[in-house]
């Protein structure tokens, strides 16, 4: 017994110092599996990518105010969007859209000139400008100018 223990430490020392070469093999079905899990992977990533797309898409659309009288150009993945937006609606505008596409988004604005603003808006307007001037909501009467 012990000297078949020896032969089996001799063997042993002897395939360790001079191992054979094997080659894998691969089972066809391993390889069905790695390709459901690939495309599984895909699928999400996709997904993903078009929920964030969604959501870009939304919140710029809401902010934008897109309506009758947008432009929209599309070119391959880039996607052209020309609106009138009161200058109020801007503020805050750069960190929605930068958000809403992770920093992806190339922006720019231009004057386009002065319009009224509509009379149902005009007491929330000047209130919203007043208070974020740290100035009181309502704005003077003539008799404050009148005092003297």
């Amino acid at each position: 017994m012990n000297n078949l223990h020896n032969v089996g430490l001799i063997l042993s020392t002897f395939m360790g110092i001079f191992p054979k070469k094997v080659l894998p093999y691969l089972d066809p079905s391993v390889v069905t599996y790695l390709i459901q899990v690939v495309i599984g992977v895909a699928i999400t990533i996709g997904s993903i990518a078009f929920i964030y797309w969604r959501k870009a898409k939304q919140k710029v659309t809401a902010k934008l105010g897109i309506g009758v009288e947008t432009k929209k150009e599309v070119e391959d993945e880039v996607v052209n969007v020309t609106s009138k937006v009161p200058v109020a609606e801007m503020f805050g505008f750069s960190n929605i859209i930068r958000g809403a596409t992770q920093g992806r988004a190339v922006w720019y604005q231009e004057y386009f000139g002065y319009e009224k603003v509509p009379k149902d808006l005009l007491d929330k307007v000047v209130r919203d400008i007043r208070k974020r001037k740290g100035e009181p909501e309502a704005p003077p009467t003539p008799e404050f100018f009148l005092e003297m």
